[in-house]
Parts: structure tokens; sequence; C-alpha cells
């Protein structure tokens, strides 16, 4: 099995505001959430880092909730927030939330369950000037390199050799959506020693009806 991931981005609020209204979105779902010692995290746990003016909340493994606590996040905040998933290694995809509303999605690979039709097909094309707008700083021109369905690897396997931007870290696959991250300015988690002030863990357990 692939590569799950589970991140929502929730823009200009901070850690405490985040933990709080998901302790909210858990108990509305008769789910169990507490804080445990960052030295426990492993991939059942949730993690929540503070990076600048945003947020970032990585989900426990195939928590299947990352949209629905990503909306409701935005919505109870006020804010504008991304889900930022991954499909076991296969591809990445994202919605766009803002004020609780879905303004754009994206998906490398729309066609990746089954065949769809052209107005699946556009519903998965990102409204990139939506992006700008919402994103400070951030322009056309960083991001709509990595905002391209992916084609057919048996039909065009060198494709998946190339990366989008020359400094990016990844080529065309599943990793890419950090690069993605880092140019919308979102950062994405630390990997060696995290800083206790501005990344906890907690225990975000929901059964799935």
């Amino acid at each position: 099995m692939g590569t799950f991931l589970d991140i929502s981005a929730c823009l200009g609020k901070n850690h405490n505001e985040v933990a709080n209204v998901l302790a909210q979105f858990v108990a509305k779902c008769d789910g169990d959430w507490q804080m445990i010692s960052l030295d426990q995290y492993d991939d059942s746990n949730c993690l929540i880092e503070t990076i600048g003016p945003n947020t970032l909340v990585m989900y426990p493994y195939l928590t299947l909730f990352c949209d629905e606590a990503s909306q409701y996040l935005s919505e109870t905040l006020d804010c504008t927030t991304f889900s930022l998933q991954i499909y076991d290694g296969d591809f990445w995809m994202f919605c766009l939330y803002h004020l609780g509303e879905l303004v754009t999605r994206f998906n490398t690979m729309p066609h990746y369950f089954e065949e769809i039709d052209e107005e699946e097909l556009e519903s998965w094309r990102p409204d990139i000037e939506a992006i700008c707008r919402l994103i400070p700083g951030v322009s056309a021109e960083q991001i709509e390199r990595y905002l391209i369905f992916w084609p057919d690897p048996e039909e065009d396997d060198s494709f998946y050799e190339t990366k989008a931007y020359p400094d990016d870290e990844c080529e065309y696959s599943d990793w890419q959506i950090v690069d993605f991250m880092r140019a919308l300015g979102l950062g994405y988690f630390t990997e060696d020693k995290p800083n206790p002030e501005t990344t906890q863990v907690y225990r975000f357990a929901i059964e799935r009806e």
C-alpha cells in the first residue's frame, strides 16, 4: 500500500485557535480528542504545527475526515483553509475553502478510479485566479505548473521524470504536494526536532459510520 496523507492548512490562524476548533469537531462526531506528549507522535495521532502566520494539521493515517474537518475549520474560524491529500502514493489533490464554502478543487488524476466525462473533468480544473486572490503574495506563475492533469503513465512515462519548477525537490509524483505547499507559503512540517511551542500532538479518534 502506498502513501496516504491528509492535511489541513489554515491561513492566518494559530495553533490554539485550530486545536480548539478541531476539539469541537471531534466532539460533534462523538470522538476522542486529547493532547498527548510530542515524543509519542506516530501516524495514529494528529500533529498540529504553526509555521509563520499559518497552521498545518496532519491527520491520523486513513482518517477519512480531512475535507469535512477542513471545511469546519474554515467556517468556524472565518478563514481560508486547504484540504490537501495524497492517495495511495498515486496522486495528490486539494479542496480550497473560504469562510466554509468550497472555492475550487484540483486532482492530478481525476480519471484515476474511472473514466469521467468532460463536465466532471472541468469540475477538477482549479481556479488559479481565486487561489491567488486568497493567498497573499502568490502569483499564477508560481503555481500553475503544478496544477495540470497527469497523463496515463503507460502512455507518457517520461512526464513523471520531470519537475514543475527547476528548484522543486520532487518530480511529478505524490510528494510534489510538498513543493506546492511551499510555493503557496504554507511550508511543511518540521521533520527532525519539532519545537514544542509551535508543534503538538493530539489523539484524534472518530468512528466512521
